[in-house]
């Protein structure tokens, strides 16, 4: 069987996924086919025979120089084959993109024979940026309305290069929800640390496992646990402030990203709408699209959060239940259906949550759903999710959850169903 061809096939190293996702989004945009590691090779597939044969089948391997890049054992691999195809670069099948500083001695002398293209010079960067468009397809007229993605936002803390984890002050270690929900749950009980014995459990998983160890006693637990988990979100997010929300850093770029999600998906009238917020927390993340729906209703945990998000906005209403049981609310009564931040919380069920957003959406309604993908620290971000007893962040884990979200949605009959990378967040 003939196998298919790849216009782009990106060589990265793991540390520039941020800035690639951004430039992969970009082309496929203007209709290329895109080769990227993350969304391109099916679970359970075999890597090493994936990437080879992507390799063999693309017109250009776009190779991403950092110094990072030149230490990866992958990287090194993928560039040889593409060398290997052609090499004396007549066809320009491999282009080398130089996204950060490097030696020119330390580039493989295969690499080193072939004209660059670097985006190191702020006053050239747009002007390579579209000679590499050019170098792989693209007309001159849509390259000229391109620009290449912001490089500021490419992984860690700004003027920290290589930080990869948060420190003991941020509010996301010191208020790690697993911890406070221990806090508040009564240890009389249960010692709820021999049923939570994994970090990626979720609230209905729990509640089996207190099925099987405690079956006498097991309603007690289960309605002190969501007790606890009330608390604890009472604790961490009724009174979070601005500060301690890493999009208070350019809140204007991250509403007209919000806004540039939801004219994708054609939202340009809204004054008839009702939306849904899942996980709304206490407000603060309000937007003027908000404002302009003909009805919102909040859903949280968390009360106390519920009730400031209420003495914000008049226009909110507000009801208190589990973005996994929304039973109170009546099948096919919304428009849209808002999740920002929430689906990589603890206990989350993301395929219970997805559900029931089916569920209570109309016929044709939009699912829009966001996972966090930094953390503030001072006037800076860490990429990435905390990783459970560390201060190490997880760049993969907000798409690793960002793909577990789009297969149940793929399983549920959605359509358009796409995934964007933000400035501090992903989006579903």
């Amino acid at each position: 069987m003939m196998c298919e061809q790849i216009d782009v096939f990106v060589s990265h190293n793991r540390k520039s996924k941020p800035w690639v996702r951004q430039f992969g989004s970009q082309l496929r945009t203007q209709g290329l086919s895109v080769f990227f590691d993350e969304d391109s090779i099916t679970p359970g597939s075999n890597v090493v025979r994936a990437l080879d044969s992507a390799l063999d089948r693309a017109r250009h391997t776009v190779l991403v120089i950092t110094p990072a890049a030149l230490e990866s054992d992958w990287v090194a691999m993928e560039s040889t084959a593409a060398s290997y195809n052609d090499p004396a670069g007549m066809r320009r099948t491999l282009i080398p993109l130089i996204l950060e500083e490097v030696p020119t001695d330390a580039l493989p002398t295969s690499v080193r024979v072939l004209n660059a293209v670097s985006l190191c010079n702020p006053t050239t960067r747009v002007q390579q940026y579209r000679l590499l468009l050019s170098a792989i397809g693209i007309s001159e007229s849509a390259a000229s309305r391109l620009s290449p993605p912001d490089p500021d936002w490419s992984g860690s803390v700004e003027g920290a290069s290589g930080v990869a984890e948060l420190p003991p002050e941020s509010v996301y270690v010191r208020k790690r929800t697993r911890d406070l929900i221990m806090s508040f749950f009564p240890a009389s009980l249960c010692d709820l640390s021999s049923l939570w014995t994994r970090h990626d459990l979720s609230f209905s998983a729990l509640v089996q496992r207190a099925k099987i160890y405690h079956p006498r006693f097991h309603e007690d637990i289960v309605a002190a646990l969501a007790a606890a988990r009330g608390a604890a979100y009472d604790a961490k997010y009724a009174v979070m402030e601005g500060y301690d929300d890493e999009r208070s850093l350019d809140p204007d770029s991250w509403e007209a990203e919000f806004y540039q999600v939801l004219r994708g998906l054609g939202m340009e009238n809204t004054s008839n709408l009702f939306l849904i917020n899942v996980g709304i927390g206490n407000g603060r993340e309000w937007t003027s699209f908000y404002s302009s729906c003909r009805r919102i209703l909040g859903v949280d945990v968390s009360r106390a959060a519920l009730e400031s998000a209420a003495g914000m906005h008049k226009k909110l209403e507000t009801v208190q239940a589990d973005a996994g049981d929304l039973s109170c609310i009546d099948s096919g009564s919304f428009d849209i259906y808002i999740s920002l931040r929430t689906y990589q919380s603890t206990l989350f069920d993301v395929e219970r949550s997805v559900l029931e957003a089916t569920r209570i959406l109309k016929p044709g309604g939009m699912f829009i759903v966001s996972l966090s993908d930094a953390h503030r620290v001072g006037t800076g971000i860490v990429r990435g999710i905390l990783e459970p007893d560390s201060h190490q962040v997880d760049f993969d884990h907000p798409y690793l959850l960002a793909e577990n979200v789009r297969r149940v949605l793929t399983s549920l009959g959605f359509s358009r169903i796409g995934v964007r990378t933000g400035h501090f967040e992903v989006y579903v």
